[in-house]
């Protein structure tokens, strides 16, 4: 439906919108983002309103010699304006500096993108940021969206099954999560 430009939205993360130009040379300027609504109409916790997945990680376990590579490579990419414009022109997201969203060069490029990082921007200050998603959830996910989609069970029914599973694998796991969603306080209007 995409390709044949039968669809009004996408699910997506932010940094597809670069790739649908690429993709699609004659669509440059032919589409854009918007906000995605809460269901309040506030700013408040909504699907699709979550923290964009760019960031860059360096894993406990690896050797020092590689820690320090890894370290290099996201000083090389963040450690200074220009480069952080750049990456995030790349990555298709907000920068991580709140004033940085007025650079000229980004605001440019952006509008030639659909306007996906102001949208992303704009949304930010009441994204739920999605924490640890373990991986001994990944099987109970996939087997609680069957349940509903294939099987037609009730999806209230899946849920509270897949949560009970959850909760009892996280418990054997014995390690220490954060889901930091759970800290999540509505902004007061202002």
């Amino acid at each position: 439906a995409w390709d044949t430009r039968a669809t009004a939205t996408y699910i997506s993360q932010g940094y597809t919108g670069g790739g649908i130009n690429a993709n699609h040379p004659d669509w440059v300027g032919q589409w854009g983002t918007a906000v995605t609504p809460t269901f309040t109409g506030n700013p408040g916790p909504a699907w699709g309103l979550v923290t964009p997945e760019e960031g860059f990680v360096v894993f406990s376990k690896a050797t020092p010699e590689e820690q320090q590579v890894a370290f290099s490579f996201i000083k090389q990419m963040m450690g200074s304006d220009e480069n952080r414009i750049n990456w995030a022109l790349l990555s298709n997201g907000p920068p991580d500096q709140k004033n940085l969203l007025d650079n000229p060069t980004l605001k440019a490029e952006d509008t030639k993108k659909g306007n996906s990082i102001a949208t992303q921007a704009e949304t930010l200050p009441y994204r739920i940021n999605y924490g640890e998603r373990p991986l001994e959830a990944e099987k109970i996910w996939r087997q609680m969206f069957d349940q509903a989609i294939l099987e037609q069970r009730p999806p209230k029914e899946a849920l509270d099954e897949a949560t009970s599973q959850m909760n009892a694998a996280l418990k054997a796991a014995g390690k220490q999560r954060l889901f930091t969603e759970r800290n999540y306080k509505p902004p007061t209007s202002s």
